[in-house]
């Protein structure tokens, strides 16, 4: 069993499936709704701004404290929980999940699988500046077992320089 830290950083974890639009979902989303439905009773609907389309907007469904939620769309399907248990523990949920629709809609291909963890670091800011020092040693050392050439690689800092930043 994973160890759970009780002052650990992590504020939410996403697992979420891109695939080939697939009509199926959009029309009978009722039915992979009343499979959780016990589970995830309150359903929210995407709010769609001029310009959107809605089927590639996902539903969601919550659970009662809202610490858990699965999204479903015409072309996706994500859990995202707000009470991570540890990663056995989540895949195991996702999993469960996952097979359901996957039974349901047949989705035949997947485009993208991301596996997201977000933290949050409360960072005291100095004279309204962020002391990155405090709490980074910036630079790359990349393991040898690595590959040293990558397809995408991306890092933003942001700070002020004059009128821009």
């Amino acid at each position: 069993m994973a160890e759970i830290f009780e002052n650990a950083p992590l504020v939410e974890t996403v697992c979420e499936v891109l695939f080939p639009g697939e009509p199926a979902v959009e029309s009978r989303r009722d039915e992979f709704y009343e499979s959780v439905r016990s589970e995830f009773p309150k359903v929210f609907v995407p709010k769609v701004k001029e310009g959107e389309s809605p089927a590639l907007l996902p539903y969601t469904f919550k659970n009662e404290e809202e610490s858990e939620w699965l999204n479903t769309a015409i072309n996706k399907f994500s859990l995202i929980t707000f009470k991570y248990e540890g990663f056995d523990a989540f895949k195991s949920r996702f999993l469960r999940y996952f097979k359901v629709f996957y039974e349901r809609y047949r989705v035949k291909k997947l485009n993208r699988m991301g596996l997201r963890y977000v933290n949050h670091i409360p960072i005291l800011r100095e004279k309204g500046k962020i002391p990155i020092r405090n709490y980074l040693n910036l630079g790359y050392e990349i393991p040898p077992s690595i590959s040293k050439e990558f397809d995408d690689f991306r890092t933003e800092l942001v700070t002020k320089m004059g009128e821009g930043d």
